[in-house]
């Protein structure tokens, strides 16, 4: 991109980060966690949570710990990640394929909704598109035979990726393997560096596998949390995801590049087309068996697929017309016309839990306090209390020691019903004393209920 457009779009994304500012509940969870990184008391980081996310959301925190704060680290995270993207496409396919790769995969609606916001998909991603880069590099036929201890960075690489996303594994491996079978006669030329890079990402896993052994047991359990907590409503659901809505999120120009992408991968004799169709093909059906499906976890292969689609199609379009120029200046509007919408709806679904949050941090009144809620890391960033997920049961045992509030929210998840009848009928000796309600502006995401809770038995929770 010339450099008037990208002040443009850095701008555009700097709109977006203005636009959406709440905290949703996964980014003030990383919040949280780069908090805690720095001292601040606050609750234990989730174990399926990427562990390198506290040290992206630490400079946030650092920086005071306002909203704009961490969405200036997330677009940061997003700029790299496209430049990630240019560099892929340039060591894989070449400059001209990159110029154009940048620019299909900026004006992605997929990249750009999700641009200013403090997740782990948009830093993994970079990662996972260097290792990639690397990959292809080394072991195409057009490498330098002198160079090929360069492979042995795939070892760190892919351990950093990891510790970013934890679901990066299942990308990692699947153009791993693509690479292999397409590049199966290098192999055993570049085995020594190959093999060191399995060594370092090794040693790199070893951090984690202790902690997932002292913590779960078993040296797969907090990848097992991470699976469990990624969800799925039934078998495939990732997979039908994949198979329809993602082409909508992608929007029309990055759709059409990755479409063709997937057909050059099996109508042209090229390596590299093969190496992306194939690769994304494995991922998406080991994704979309696992889990949901969502475009922000498979961003990467959006990227090796448009770059190529491009190669392809500038392979038979010679000059690129003014057309696709006039298409791509109409996606990059559209994209960030909705994609401002998009955040800005999202951004009003988040009010309700910084109102509550700004309600219970008047009525703690600098006491030490907890707050109970579906969505306990919002409201712990947001009200300065301890966040604790709501049990079935409240019981007056667990009251002692601090002021505890419920927030109950009209269309909220993780709430068992048998809690709030449980305070309402003073069952457990709790009494639950309803101190507001508070709602989005126009009312129409809904509200949440802010109790205090109490002992019957006149026990302090104060």
């Amino acid at each position: 991109m010339k450099k008037g457009v990208a002040a443009l779009y850095v701008a555009a994304l700097v709109g977006l980060a203005l636009i959406g500012s709440p905290l949703g509940h996964d980014e003030a969870q990383y919040a949280l966690g780069g908090a805690r990184l720095l001292g601040h008391d606050v609750s234990a980081f989730p174990l399926h949570r990427p562990i390198g996310m506290q040290l992206l959301a630490a400079p946030g925190v650092w920086a005071g710990g306002g909203e704009l704060a961490f969405r200036l680290v997330a677009i940061a995270s997003t700029l790299a990640f496209l430049g990630a993207a240019w560099w892929y496409a340039r060591r894989v396919h070449g400059a001209q394929v990159a110029r154009w790769t940048l620019a299909v995969i900026a004006t992605s609606f997929a990249i750009l909704r999700r641009s200013a916001e403090l997740l782990p998909d948009a830093p993994a991603a970079a990662l996972v598109l260097v290792f990639a880069a690397v990959l292809v590099g080394g072991l195409s036929a057009s490498s330098d035979p002198a160079r090929r201890w360069r492979l042995a960075w795939l070892g760190p690489i892919a351990a950093a990726a990891f510790y970013l996303r934890y679901g990066s594994i299942s990308i990692l491996g699947a153009l791993s393997l693509s690479a292999a079978i397409v590049w199966r006669a290098q192999l055993r030329a570049n085995l020594g560096p190959l093999l060191a890079a399995i060594a370092l990402a090794a040693l790199g896993a070893i951090p984690h596998v202790l902690l997932s052994l002292d913590a779960t047991g078993s040296a797969l359990g907090v990848l097992r949390l991470a699976r469990f907590a990624a969800g799925r409503a039934y078998t495939g659901e990732g997979l039908v995801f994949y198979a329809t809505w993602w082409w909508l999120w992608m929007g029309p120009l990055a759709a059409v590049c990755v479409a063709v992408g997937l057909g050059a991968g099996g109508a042209r004799r090229d390596p590299r087309a093969t190496f992306a169709a194939l690769g994304a093909l494995i991922a998406l059906v080991a994704l979309g068996l696992d889990a949901h499906g969502e475009a922000r976890f498979v961003i990467v292969l959006e990227v090796v697929l448009a770059a190529a689609g491009v190669d392809a199609i500038i392979a038979r379009v010679r000059p690129m017309p003014r057309l696709a120029t006039a298409a791509l200046r109409l996606c990059l509007v559209g994209s960030v016309a909705a994609a401002g919408v998009g955040v800005s709806r999202a951004g009003r679904t988040f009010e309700v839990a910084v109102r509550a949050g700004t309600e219970i941090r008047r009525a703690a009144d600098g006491a030490r306090c907890r707050v109970l809620s579906g969505q306990w890391t919002q409201l712990e960033w947001y009200s300065g209390c301890a966040g604790i997920v709501i049990p079935d049961a409240i019981t007056a045992d667990g009251l002692a020691g601090a002021s505890t509030f419920l927030v109950w929210f009209d269309d909220g998840r993780r709430q068992p019903p048998s809690a709030l009848a449980g305070v309402r009928q003073h069952r457990s000796g709790v009494r639950a004393e309803k101190i507001a309600h508070v709602a989005d502006d126009d009312g129409y995401w809904g509200g949440a209920d802010v109790y205090r809770l109490e002992a019957l038995t006149g026990s302090a929770t104060r």
